[in-house]
């Protein structure tokens, strides 16, 4: 299951950076256009659908001046550029389904920093501008951590997003929880697929090195696609 979900994850991480050095080539040719081309796309007004996994400005480019909303599948990564792009104009951003069709609910998270000086203040506002519902915590002991956590997803519309040094153990000591699917990731991509490879209800990263952009681009796919259903053949095992 792990050598499957890895390259799984190579496969998007390899798709987002194709894309990317697409789009710095599109940036510097004068030239040449970039052209939207949505994987089916619905448009309403100056509403947008994108049904892409991962969005990146040849889907959105040359629609930029006509829209006011983009809604995107649940768990779709998009890419800084797009992003960036999608900021500068004050264009919203919705997660809809898995196929992008409709627009679902963020789920609830608990934002926990573990044994780490890092505020994550910043995070949690940023988070709450998209929409997020978000519950800080501060702890200094991570057994205490995963089993405060346990109570809280054991609703099924609960996630947790633990920031702490101290990965490995945080995630070996919440998948000793009954009910807890921890995941651990360092970029959105990943976070994403093995989220959806388990029906992870946890995530836990390492705050440090990683700016506030980055840190709410990883929580914010990881919220935005949840509740991640468990896959049936792994339930026996993981609950």
């Amino acid at each position: 299951m792990n050598l499957e979900v890895s390259h799984i994850v190579r496969e998007v991480v390899a798709e987002i950076e194709r894309r990317q050095r697409a789009e710095t080539a599109g940036a510097a040719s004068s030239t040449r256009a970039i052209k939207a081309k949505p994987a089916a796309p619905c448009e309403d007004g100056r509403e947008l659908v994108v049904c892409s996994r991962v969005v990146s400005l040849a889907e959105i480019g040359d629609r930029l001046g006509q829209i006011r909303r983009l809604v995107v599948p649940r768990g779709a990564v998009i890419t800084p550029a797009a992003r960036d792009a999608l900021d500068d104009r004050q264009i919203a951003i919705e997660f809809g389904t898995a196929d992008g069709n409709a627009t679902a609910t963020a789920a609830r998270l608990v934002l926990v920093t573990a044994r780490t000086k890092y505020d994550a203040g910043g995070l949690a506002s940023g988070l709450v501008g998209e929409g997020i519902s978000v519950e800080t915590q501060t702890s200094d002991c991570l057994i205490q951590t995963v089993d405060g956590l346990a109570g809280r997803v054991a609703d099924g519309a609960t996630l947790g997003v633990v920031l702490t040094p101290h990965v490995a153990a945080a995630v070996c000591l919440a998948n000793r929880v009954a009910g807890v699917r921890a995941i651990a990731a360092a970029d959105p991509a990943t976070a994403v697929e093995a989220a959806r490879a388990v029906g992870a209800n946890v995530l836990v990263a390492d705050p440090r090195g990683k700016g506030l952009y980055q840190l709410k681009q990883l929580a914010s796919a990881f919220c935005r696609g949840g509740p991640w259903a468990c896959p049936e053949v792994l339930r026996p095992r993981l609950g």
